[in-house]
């Protein structure tokens, strides 16, 4: 299989990951969501980061898509916009992940300078236990954030720095000023460089899903 995808005659169009820091910033992603690490020194992903090869290696397919309703993924680029969504359970999957890319491109491609981006796919169903849940998916969102939580450190700072200015006493709070300065050290100066991003809900209305032996909705 491996020299099918190299040679773009199986999956084509993945992106290729081949270098020890990609691959260690990929584990980390791969561990917050997972638990589980590859040993794998060079792989292919998609849209969403998974990988056949890992997948061959845990033998499991849907290792980023359990129960295949909320599609969790792994950017190491947002040149993995061009990638095709491999196993995908629902038509509209492929289109959300690269709207949101496109969306977050700027601020992606500063993340991805030094982390993994990992995220999911979020609705209201955790599982499909019968066709009529498929009704219950209304409204997809896209939650995400590093390994590390830069984004998640970098909304606690935003808070502190309002606190900062608008309270009296906050020169002399010793302890909000050291939280300050542990979290800019991590997220580095949002208020010259926003650290955000942004994605409105999307409305699940006429889909196709590979459950139940395909069904359209």
């Amino acid at each position: 299989m491996r020299r099918l995808i190299e040679k773009g005659l199986m999956f084509g169009n993945l992106m290729h990951v081949g270098s020890p820091a990609l691959i260690e910033r990929y584990n980390r992603a791969l561990v917050h969501l997972t638990g589980k690490r590859t040993g794998l020194d060079d792989f292919h992903v998609d849209i969403s980061g998974y990988s056949p090869e890992i997948g061959d290696e845990f033998g499991d397919h849907l290792y980023l898509n359990e129960n295949g309703v909320n599609r969790q993924f792994i950017l190491l680029s947002p040149d993995q916009k061009r990638c095709p969504l491999l196993n995908a359970g629902f038509s509209t999957s492929r289109q959300i992940l690269r709207a949101f890319i496109d969306e977050n491109e700027s601020r992606l491609f500063a993340l991805t300078a030094t982390d993994a981006v990992a995220g999911e796919l979020v609705n209201s169903v955790f599982d499909l236990s019968s066709p009529a849940r498929l009704f219950d998916i209304r409204k997809i969102t896209v939650e995400a954030d590093t390994p590390g939580g830069t984004l998640r450190h970098a909304q606690e700072l935003a808070g502190l720095i309002d606190r900062f200015r608008t309270e009296d006493d906050a020169w002399f709070d010793d302890e909000l000023i050291a939280r300050m300065t542990d979290l800019a050290g991590r997220t580095g100066d949002i208020t010259r460089n926003p650290v955000k991003l942004t994605f409105a809900a999307v409305d699940q209305r006429n889909f196709w899903t590979a459950h139940f032996g395909g069904l359209y909705v």
